[in-house]
C-alpha cells in the first residue's frame, strides 16, 4: 500500500492567519514526524474550527487511511476533494480506502481520475494494478503494473505483484522474470522466493523450486505456507521422506487443513506405511467429513493392508456422499479384486464406466480383473478401449504385453514389455548416461552392465541369457542382489559379477535383466533352455549332505509361501494347513522356506515331519545346496521354484487359476525349465485340487 500526504502550506485567511498557519504546521509536522496520536488530536482540534478546510480533510484522512481506520479515511478524503477535485494524491489514497472495505470498482474510478490528473503517477498505476487484479482483470493489471514499471524500474512491489498475476495466469516464465528482477533489487524478500518456486514448480523445474522454497525457509522458517510448497515440490519429486518432515513442520506451524492431511497420507502411501497414511486421513475426514475424496483415500490404504471390510464402509460412504462418484465404483472395483470377488468387481467397473466413459485407467482395471478370469479377449478389447481414449496409456501397453506373454505370443509381448518403465517400474527405473542396449546396435568390443530389476525369481529366469551375451559383447558386468551373489558365482561364462549397491566399473552400455529376451527376439520356440545353468557349491553339497544323513525315503523340499508384499501374494501362496493330505505320505519333507508366516509357524510346531532349516539358508547359495541334496521340489510361484529349475532339479510348480505370465495357459510343462511339472487351479482359489493332484502324482513315484 502506497499512501501520500503530500500538503501545501495554504491557510484560510482571516484575523488570526499566523496562528492558523503555525497550528497547521504542528499537525502536518506531527504526523510527518509519525507521532500520530498527537498528529490526530491537532488535526481534529482544528476541524472543529476549519470544518471544510481541504488541506485539513486530506491530511486527517490520510492519517486514518495509516492507522486502518478505512471507513473514516474514505469519509474524510471525499470530502477533502468535495472541496478540491484536483488532488491527485489524495484520490489515490481515497482508492487506497476503498480497496481495503473490498470496494475494487470505486478505488479503480479513484486510480483512473489521480492518472488522468498525473499521467506520470507512478503510484497510481500501482494501485490501479491492484484493483484491476482485485477485479479479475489480469491482462489490463499487467498493463497497469508494467506502465509503474516503466516510470519507475527499480519499482520492486509492482515486480513483485505483476509477477504474481503471471503466476495465476500460468505464464510461469513471466512470472519467474518478474520475481527474479524484484530478488536483484531485494534479495532477502521471504515471499518473493517463495514464488520463485510456485513458478518453477509450475515449469517443472522441481529441484530449482525446492531450492527457492529453501532459500524462503531460511529466511523465515516461522511460515507455514513455505513449508507446505515445499511438500507438494518434494512429493512431486518423489522424496517423500523430506516431503513427510515439511507436511509434518507446516502442522507444527498451526497450518492445518483436511487437504494437507490428505496430502500428508498420499506421502505416507507412497512410502508404504499405510497404517500412518490411515491415520492422517482420518484427521482429513475429522476436519472434513463430508469430503468423499477423503474416504475414497483412506479406503485405498485399507485396502493395501488388506483390512478390506473397513475399506469397503470407506467406499460406500464415499458413494453415500457423492452418488455419481466414479473413482469411488472403482476402487471398490479393485477391492473386489484384492478379495476374489470378481462378479462384483466387474459390476462396480461397469458402473465406474458408465459414469466416467472417458477414463483409460478402468479400461485397464478392468481388462486386469477380466483376465485374471481368463476372459482374455474381453480383456484385450479393454486394453484396446484404454488406448482409443489415451494413446500413451503406459498402463494399457503393459497390461497388452502381460497377455501377450500370457498367450505365449512372445515377440509382440517382450516389445511391448518395455512399457513397464513407464508404469509399474517407473519409480525404479535407474538413469545412466550410457545407453540403453536393446539388441540394435553392434557393440562387439563394448562393455555391457546387466542389472536386476522386480524379483529375485525374475533374475535366477532371466540371467540364462548371460552365456550367450559372451559372442556378442566385448566384456558382460552383472549387477547381482546379495542374496544371490554367491549362486551367480557358478554361472558359466566369462562375467564380472558385482553387487547391488557397490560401485560398478565402467561401462558402454546397459540393459536390464528382463529386456534381454527382448534384446534376442525370443519367441516360445526359441527359449534359451540350457538347464542346469546354475549350480551349488561343492563344499556346501557335502555339508548338506552330512546335515540330512542318510536317506531312508524319497526326500521332497516344500515352498509354499513367497514374499507376503507381492502384489499377486493372495493368489500364488498356499496356507501351510491345506497340504495336510500331502504331508500324510510316506516322503521325507523339507522346509525351504526362509521365513514361515505366525500362522504357518504353530502348524510347524506340531508337525515334525516337516523338517525346517530356516536358519541354515543364509542366502540362495544355501538354498541351492539343498535342493540337490532333494530328489523332488514342490514349490508356489516363487524364487524356489526358478532356482530348482535352474538347477535342472525335478519341480513341480503349483499354480493358481490366474498364473503368472510366464506359466501361460493349460501347459503342464514349461519351456523355461524342462524338469518342471505344472499344476494349476481347475477354478479360482480352488488348492485342494491342486493338492489332490500333487497327492496323486506322488503316489504314483517310484519309493
Amino acid at each position: 500500500m502506497t499512501f501520500n500526504a503530500d500538503m501545501t502550506d495554504k491557510v484560510p485567511a482571516n484575523e488570526s492567519a499566523a496562528l492558523q498557519a503555525e497550528l497547521f504546521e504542528q499537525a502536518f509536522e506531527l504526523h510527518e514526524s509519525g507521532c500520530w496520536p498527537e498528529a490526530a488530536r491537532q488535526y481534529d482540534l482544528l476541524l472543529r474550527n476549519f470544518p471544510d478546510d481541504s488541506e485539513l480533510l486530506a491530511g486527517r484522512g490520510t492519517l486514518a487511511l495509516q492507522q486502518g481506520d478505512f471507513t473514516q479515511a474514505a469519509l474524510l478524503l471525499s470530502k477533502s476533494l468535495a472541496f478540491d477535485p484536483e488532488q491527485p494524491c489524495i484520490l489515490s489514497n481515497l482508492g487506497l480506502a476503498y480497496a481495503e472495505l473490498k470496494r475494487p470498482d470505486e478505488a479503480l474510478a479513484c486510480y483512473r481520475r489521480a492518472i488522468a490528473l498525473s499521467p506520470d503517477y507512478v503510484d497510481a498505476y500501482y494501485n490501479q494494478g491492484n484493483a484491476l487484479k482485485a477485479l479479475k482483470r489480469p491482462e489490463e493489471a499487467i498493463a497497469s503494473y508494467q506502465t509503474a514499471l516503466g516510470l519507475n524500474p527499480r519499482f520492486v512491489e509492482a515486480y513483485i505483484n505483476c509477477g504474481s498475476v503471471w503466476l495465476e495466469l500460468q505464464d510461469y516464465t513471466a512470472a519467474l522474470e518478474n520475481f527474479r528482477r524484484a530478488l536483484t533489487l531485494k534479495p532477502d524478500e521471504v515471499l518473493v522466493h517463495n514464488n520463485c518456486g510456485l513458478a518453477l514448480q509450475g515449469l517443472r523445474r522441481l529441484e530449482e523450486a525446492v531450492r527457492s522454497f529453501d532459500k524462503a525457509r531460511a529466511l523465515n522458517p516461522r511460515l507455514a505456507e513455505i513449508h507446505l510448497n515445499r511438500a507438494y515440490a518434494l512429493t512431486s519429486l518423489g522424496r517423500l521422506e523430506e516431503a513427510l518432515l515439511a507436511y509434518d513442520q507446516t502442522i507444527a506451524l498451526n497450518l492445518k487443513s483436511a487437504e494437507i492431511y490428505r496430502q500428508r497420507g498420499n506421502a505416507l502411501e507412497g512410502l508404504l506405511r499405510f497404517t500412518e497414511a490411515i491415520a492422517s486421513y482420518a484427521e482429513a475426514i475429522a476436519l472434513n467429513p463430508q469430503q468423499a475424496e477423503f474416504y475414497v483415500a483412506r479406503g485405498n490404504a485399507l485396502t493395501q493392508i488388506r483390512q478390506l471390510e473397513q475399506a469397503q464402509a470407506d467406499f460406500d460412504q464415499a458413494i453415500s456422499l457423492k452418488a455419481d462418484y466414479a473413482e469411488a465404483f472403482w476402487c471398490k472395483a479393485v477391492l473386489k479384486v484384492f478379495a476374489g470377488c470378481y462378479q462384483e468387481a466387474l459390476a462396480n467397473f461397469d458402473t465406474a464406466i458408465n459414469l466416467c466413459p472417458e477414463k483409460a485407467e478402468i479400461y485397464v482395471d478392468r481388462g486386469n480383473a477380466l483376465r485374471d478370469c481368463l476372459r482374455l479377449d474381453a480383456a484385450m478389447l479393454d486394453f484396446e478401449r484404454a488406448l482409443a481414449l489415451k494413446a500413451d496409456c503406459a498402463k494399457a501397453y503393459w497390461s497388452q504385453a502381460v497377455l501377450n506373454l500370457l498367450r505365449g505370443e512372445y515377440r509382440v509381448g517382450w516389445r511391448l514389455y518395455e512399457w513397464r518403465w513407464l508404469d509399474l517400474m517407473k519409480a525404479h527405473r535407474r538413469a545412466f548416461p550410457q545407453p540403453l542396449w536393446l539388441g540394435e546396435e553392434d557393440i562387439g568390443d563394448k562393455i555391457l552392465l546387466i542389472y536386476p530389476e522386480q524379483g529375485l525369481g525374475d533374475f535366477i529366469q532371466f540371467c540364462r541369457y548371460a552365456p550367450l551375451l559372451e559372442t556378442l559383447v566385448g566384456q558382460v558386468v552383472i549387477e547381482v542382489p546379495p542374496s544371490l551373489f554367491s549362486l551367480m558365482a557358478t554361472l558359466k561364462g566369462r562375467f564380472t559379477l558385482i553387487k547391488l549397491g557397490d560401485a560398478a566399473p565402467n561401462f558402454d552400455f546397459h540393459c536390464p535383466i528382463m529386456s534381454l529376451p527382448l534384446a534376442f527376439k525370443t519367441d516360445l520356440a526359441g527359449v534359451p533352455n540350457p538347464a542346469p545353468y546354475l549350480y551349488a557349491d561343492y563344499l556346501k553339497q557335502q555339508l548338506w549332505r552330512e546335515r540330512l544323513g542318510p536317506k531312508a525315503r524319497l526326500r521332497v523340499g516344500l515352498a509354499w509361501t513367497g514374499n507376503a508384499a507381492h502384489q499377486n501374494d493372495r493368489q500364488r501362496s498356499i496356507p501351510l494347513k491345506l497340504l495336510a493330505p500331502l504331508l500324510r505320505l510316506p516322503f521325507e519333507f523339507h522346509s525351504l522356506q526362509k521365513e514361515c508366516r505366525p500362522e504357518d509357524e504353530r502348524l510347524l510346531a506340531d508337525l515334525p515331519i516337516v523338517r525346517r532349516h530356516d536358519a541354515e539358508l543364509m542366502d540362495f547359495s544355501d538354498t541351492a545346496a539343498l535342493i540337490d541334496a532333494l530328489d523332488l521340489v514342490i514349490s508356489v510361484d516363487t524364487s524356489v521354484a526358478h532356482l530348482a529349475g535352474a538347477m535342472a532339479k525335478p519341480v513341480w510348480i503349483l499354480l493358481p487359476f490366474s498364473p503368472d505370465y510366464r506359466w501361460m495357459l493349460e501347459r503342464v510343462d514349461s519351456p523355461w525349465y524342462p524338469s518342471a511339472k505344472l499344476f494349476r487351479q481347475p477354478v479360482y482359489k480352488d488348492w485342494r485340487s491342486v493338492v489332490a493332484a500333487v497327492v496323486d502324482a506322488l503316489q504314483k513315484l517310484p519309493r
